[in-house]
């Protein structure tokens, strides 16, 4: 009689997922420095977050329209 094998990860499986994990973390935070970085030498500028629920019928997305052309008029990013 054949003995099944257990089909959980052992314990040095959950060790280094869990070390991938934490190095993934300084990943990331690299990519945020990098993107900081090299927005910092942009300027002036500013960001204007939107969102896909509103479409161009939308007042709001013609006064953002407006207000973004202003601020690209008056020398902004």
């Amino acid at each position: 009689m054949k003995r099944k094998l257990p089909n959980h990860p052992t314990r040095l499986d959950q060790q280094q997922r869990l070390s991938q994990e934490s190095w993934k973390v300084f990943q990331i935070m690299a990519e945020f420095v990098h993107g900081y970085e090299t927005l910092a030498s942009i300027e002036p500028a500013v960001s204007i977050f939107g969102s896909a629920r509103y479409n161009e019928d939308n007042p709001w997305y013609g006064l953002t329209v407006e207000v973004a052309e202003k601020l690209s008029n008056a020398g902004f990013s």
